[in-house]
C-alpha cells in the first residue's frame, strides 16, 4: 500500500519499505531508473549503484557511483550495524564505529 506520492523531475514516486523511492509507473528504483537513462543497464555488466552521500533519497546523477559488487561492500564495510543495506556509510553513519570485537565476531559467524 503507498501511503505518500513525491513529484521529482524523473516522475513520481513512493517510498518502499526500505526507504528507497520508486517510480510510480514502472516499480523501478529512481536511483537505477535515472543512471539507466543517462549511461544505460548496469545491471547487464554486473554493476551496483553506491549513493556516495549515503541518501537513498538522493538519486541525482552526481551522487551515484557504478561500482562493481565488492568495490560496493568496501564502501560499506566499517558500517556493522548497518551491514550492506546501510543507507549511511562510514562518514555519516551515527551508528558506524570501528569496533575491532564485533567485527571479528562476524567473520566468526556472530553479530
Amino acid at each position: 500500500m503507498i501511503k505518500e506520492v513525491f513529484d521529482s523531475e524523473h516522475g513520481q514516486y513512493y517510498l518502499n519499505k526500505k526507504g528507497y523511492p520508486i517510480d510510480l509507473v514502472t516499480n523501478i528504483p529512481m536511483h537505477i531508473k535515472v543512471f539507466d537513462e543517462e549511461y544505460g543497464s548496469i545491471a547487464r555488466d554486473g554493476l551496483e549503484l553506491h549513493h556516495k552521500d549515503g541518501n537513498k533519497r538522493n538519486f541525482n546523477l552526481d551522487n551515484l557511483e557504478a561500482l562493481t559488487p565488492m568495490e560496493h561492500a568496501l564502501k560499506h564495510k566499517n558500517c556493522w550495524t548497518c551491514r550492506l543495506s546501510c543507507s549511511n556509510y562510514k562518514y555519516n553513519c551515527k551508528r558506524w564505529k570501528p569496533d575491532r570485537d564485533k567485527i571479528d565476531n562476524r567473520k566468526k559467524g556472530g553479530f
